[in-house]
């Protein structure tokens, strides 16, 4: 099933794994945190849209949605949600540079609550 939804195995398989690794990381998030990982995950789209050569009208066509849409949910606007449904039409070569961009989110978003947590226990020592 998951292969024809992306045209390709291999495709469809790394889809499936960039989109549980974005449901994890927005899953441990408060909702006081949940702007700031929405602008960290729309500047990895938008870092990945240009290492693939894709402009942002090509990536609003691909996603059959408005380029003005597009653009106000990359700059992360508030209420400006990116859709998983709609990234899932983007080129391979999309997916190639989103999922490494992806996993420097999670662990930039990991090494800052380990220093939070770290600094706290030399708080209270």
């Amino acid at each position: 099933m998951h292969a024809y939804i992306a045209g390709n195995p291999f495709v469809a398989e790394l889809v499936i794994a960039v989109a549980l690794g974005l449901g994890m990381f927005l899953k441990v998030l408060t909702a006081a945190q949940l702007d700031e990982a929405e602008q960290l995950l729309a500047f990895g789209i938008r870092d990945a849209l240009g290492a693939a050569h894709i402009e942002i009208k090509q990536a609003a066509a691909c996603m059959r949605m408005d380029e003005s849409q597009l653009r106000r949910q990359l700059r992360g606007e508030p209420s400006q949600h990116v859709s998983l449904t709609r990234l899932i039409r983007l080129p391979f070569s999309f997916w190639l540079f989103f999922g490494p961009a992806l996993i420097q989110i999670v662990y930039r978003k990991r090494m800052q609550e380990m220093a939070e947590v770290l600094s706290e226990v030399k708080r209270g020592a």
